[in-house]
């Protein structure tokens, strides 16, 4: 009984510093979530036209010296079909590691499938399914209850041994299904973007305690863009993320600005790469800020999430520092649309 009651409270108390980090944006999704379409939308993945290879990063230090951090490894590859290869299925997934806390840790894997069809000549949707396992364990390297000193908070590694509850892991499946929808302008460049997103839909018992039911509530995830304005190299997208679960919701809103750099496409008449800025704000508090640069073979992007709410800033440390970087093989040419609405004759 002892055993069971110190197991079950560390693992709830673990469990809870995570999750009031989630409620603040703090939690596995990136907050440059654009980068990260396997936690975001299954159909995003398969948004792109291009072979992708992308590793992300992110980390938040606490006060009490433990951190927060996540390495992610995403791949998409295109397929294409049809005479003109207007649709496309694309393959692939991502790859996770997720500490909260050197005791807590969580490594996954994901599936992707999504396939994306061509409406008309400016007009994309796609729908994607994607499964995952997990495996979430509480690793206290060792320590037992004998060793836990409740006066000082601190486990005794000089005390002796009791009860060993080293080693503790629950594995768990999630199915994960999307859509996607883009509308691109008359260069091939995406104008406005859409999707909808239903997470863990099959709501997997993620508890560590024995046969205790605790199951992972249904994450939905919506994210829209627009370009507003794009003339003399500039472009400013206005976009956000909305995100519920288990009645809880969290919105990112902000706006992307890139100016075009390098040389000129001979037929878009727009330069080939980008560097922008970006700035979101968290309505539970938060500022996200970030720096990116866009090349056609590759893109690196640094961002830094700052609370806005001492008390909030106090319990959680400093803010969080993400960074991504990816390289793109493209499998065609990006589709140029003529004033006339038709697509350029070979």
């Amino acid at each position: 009984m002892k055993k069971f009651i110190y197991l079950f409270t560390s693992a709830f108390c673990l469990t809870a510093i995570f999750s009031t980090a989630h409620a603040q944006g703090q939690g596995t999704n990136f907050s440059m979530y654009q980068y990260a379409p396997t936690l975001n939308n299954a159909a995003m993945l398969g948004s792109s036209d291009e072979l992708i290879v992308k590793y992300g990063y992110r980390n938040q230090q606490l006060p009490n010296g433990q951190a927060f951090n996540t390495n992610m490894l995403t791949v998409g590859c295109p397929i294409y079909f049809g005479a003109n290869k207007h649709s496309r299925l694309t393959l692939g997934g991502s790859v996770m590691l997720d500490n909260q806390t050197k005791f807590f840790k969580t490594t996954g894997v994901i599936l992707n499938a999504s396939y994306t069809v061509r409406l008309n000549e400016r007009n994309y949707l796609g729908a994607g399914f994607q499964t995952g396992f997990a495996q979430r364990g509480v690793k206290l390297n060792g320590t037992t209850e004998n060793q836990y000193n409740p006066l000082t908070g601190n486990f005794d590694a000089s005390q002796g041994l009791n009860e060993q509850i080293d080693g503790q892991t629950k594995g768990f499946g999630s199915l994960d299904a999307g859509l996607y929808w883009t509308m691109r302008d008359a260069m091939g460049d995406d104008k406005i973007f859409a999707g909808i997103s239903a997470h863990g839909f099959n709501s997997p018992n993620v508890s560590l305690v024995g046969d205790a039911k605790d199951k992972l509530a249904t994450r939905i995830v919506t994210i829209a863009g627009i370009t507003v304005y794009h003339k003399n190299h500039i472009s400013i997208i206005p976009n956000l993320r909305l995100m519920n679960q288990a009645g809880n919701t969290n919105l990112n809103i902000g706006t992307w600005v890139r100016y075009g750099i390098g040389s000129i496409h001979p037929e878009t008449k727009r330069k080939h790469g980008n560097i922008g800025v970006g700035l979101w704000y968290n309505i539970d508090g938060a500022l996200v800020t970030s720096l990116e640069l866009n090349q056609p073979k590759y893109f690196v992007s640094v961002a830094y999430n700052a609370s806005l709410n001492n008390d909030i800033s106090t319990i959680q440390g400093a803010g969080i520092v993400e960074f991504c970087v990816g390289f793109k093989i493209r499998k065609k040419d990006k589709v140029i649309i003529q004033e006339t609405g038709t697509e350029p004759q070979p």
